[in-house]
């Protein structure tokens, strides 16, 4: 009879808890609806005055490239990198969704869906699918700061090595022609004597298109290595990358390309600083003044470099630096306040639908 018993009270015992965590989607949409009227209503409601504060701009800001970028097909984060700088210079200061129409688009049409989803009647379905949703409304939001899939870290990163290489180019085209250092003291044609009837020393070998005068191969293969000895046995020497994920750095890379090219004998220094003095505007962030000072000696008739390769080099490399500072500044900056506003509304409805499904035995 015990065991009987016992029985009958582990089957009553098993029945009332399969009853007690049965999962309700009537009652968790219920209890989502109530708590959607709570935090997310908050969130929700904070984002139109953000939006209407967002419309302002700094005026004396010059709304465009200070140096215009070379004409060139981009790809890939380089593509990104020069968009998101051209709406930021063109923002004035304004977050880069408002200059960009696609990111305007975009924000209008979030709001609008979030809207549709706050606002919606009480349904029996109104819990499924909330995280998928929220995962693909995320998608697009993603896509107001970047304008694709890649994060501002990642377009910064590819930036500065795009910057590094048009830098180094720069300096390259500046740098005086090398001159022979390693030399032998007596070259071999003036040792060797050859009578003008033979031609014990030389031979005439006929080439495909003309006649070569070439040394004997046992002369030939005898050869002498002029120049600093290489030790293969140590490593080479490694190059030191150029800081540019700062300020400081950037300031600086724009410093040494115009000491270089005063340096080169490209521009004149005297001028150069006369000329720059009158450009640099005080309001301007501190990249943007150097370069409105450097602008001078790619525009300016009186100071401009005249070499066509040279300064197309730097015109390159200087508008790399201001691209790179655009994104970098973006980068670095804490978010804009009205995606991160979005964001938070987002955060408030998944948290509104954990607690509903757990009270609803979910």
């Amino acid at each position: 009879m015990i065991p009987v018993v016992l029985l009958a009270l582990v089957a009553t015992v098993s029945s009332a808890s399969v009853e007690a965590v049965e999962f309700s989607p009537e009652r968790c949409a219920e209890i989502l609806y109530e708590e959607l009227q709570g935090k997310p209503a908050e969130a929700f409601a904070a984002i139109k005055p953000l939006r209407d504060v967002a419309k302002g701009g700094d005026e004396r800001l010059p709304g465009q490239f200070i140096i215009d970028p070379p004409s060139e097909r981009r790809q890939g984060n380089a593509r990104d990198a020069i968009r998101i700088a051209a709406d930021l210079a063109k923002g004035q200061g304004r977050p880069s969704w408002v200059s960009s129409a696609n990111s305007r688009w975009i924000i209008d049409r979030l709001v609008t869906d979030l809207s549709d989803f706050m606002g919606q009647d009480l349904s029996p379905y109104l819990c499924g699918g909330v995280e998928s949703y929220v995962v693909t409304l995320r998608g697009y939001l993603d896509q107001v700061s970047t304008g694709s899939g890649r994060s501002l870290e990642e377009i910064k990163e590819a930036q500065i090595e795009r910057t590094r290489g048009t830098i180094e180019a720069a300096h390259t085209v500046m740098r005086p022609v090398p001159t022979p250092r390693y030399a032998p003291d007596l070259r071999p044609i003036a040792v060797i004597e050859v009578p003008s009837e033979r031609y014990h020393g030389f031979a005439l070998r006929r080439g495909r298109d003309d006649i070569r005068l070439v040394l004997p191969a046992a002369q030939n293969a005898r050869s002498t290595v002029y120049g600093p000895r290489i030790d293969p046995d140590l490593p080479l020497k490694q190059k030191v990358e150029r800081a540019l994920d700062s300020d400081e750095a950037r300031f600086k890379a724009i410093d040494d390309l115009l000491a270089a090219a005063v340096a080169g004998g490209f521009v004149n220094e005297v001028s150069a600083i006369k000329r720059a003095s009158n450009a640099t505007e005080p309001f301007m962030p501190p990249v943007l003044a150097k370069l409105a000072e450097a602008n001078q000696i790619l525009t300016d008739d009186e100071v401009r470099i005249s070499d066509a390769l040279t300064r197309g080099r730097l015109a390159a490399a200087l508008s790399d630096i201001e691209i790179l500072d655009y994104v970098a500044r973006a980068a670095d900056e804490e978010a804009d306040p009205l995606v991160a506003q979005i964001e938070a509304t987002f955060d408030a409805i998944l948290e509104a639908r954990r607690a509903a499904l757990i009270e609803a035995g979910g």
